[in-house]
């Protein structure tokens, strides 16, 4: 399952903010589990824990287009990843806001 909020029809409108949310395949790279070249773009990477899930999260900024992307890689209770592309300060609030309020139920999902 993926949920995709953007501006336009697509995430991946060039240089418009944006969250991608996906339950599924861990063995695919980061880039290709969000649709975007990281290539470019310089990494920082820590723990992520806040009580329900527990992963990694990456920051990659300076990438080509002056985008940036804030990715919460989750392995437990199940693999997802929450990306969101960030462009201006409140973009970086509002990933917090997400991060706070976002909880999953996950005996409801299908197995």
């Amino acid at each position: 399952p993926r949920l995709v909020a953007a501006p336009g029809t697509s995430w991946f409108t060039p240089s418009a903010q944006g969250l991608f949310f996906e339950i599924g395949n861990p063995d695919l790279t980061i880039g290709d589990r969000i649709g975007a070249d990281l290539s470019s773009c310089s990494e920082t990477r820590g723990g992520y824990s806040d009580g329900i899930y527990q992963g990694d999260i990456f920051s990659y900024i300076n990438c080509a287009g002056g985008e940036s992307y804030t990715v919460i890689d989750v392995f437990e209770p199940l693999f997802m990843i929450i990306a969101v592309r960030t462009m201006i300060a409140s973009d970086v609030d509002a990933l917090n806001h997400i991060l706070a309020t976002f909880k999953i139920d996950s005996s409801k999902l299908p197995q």
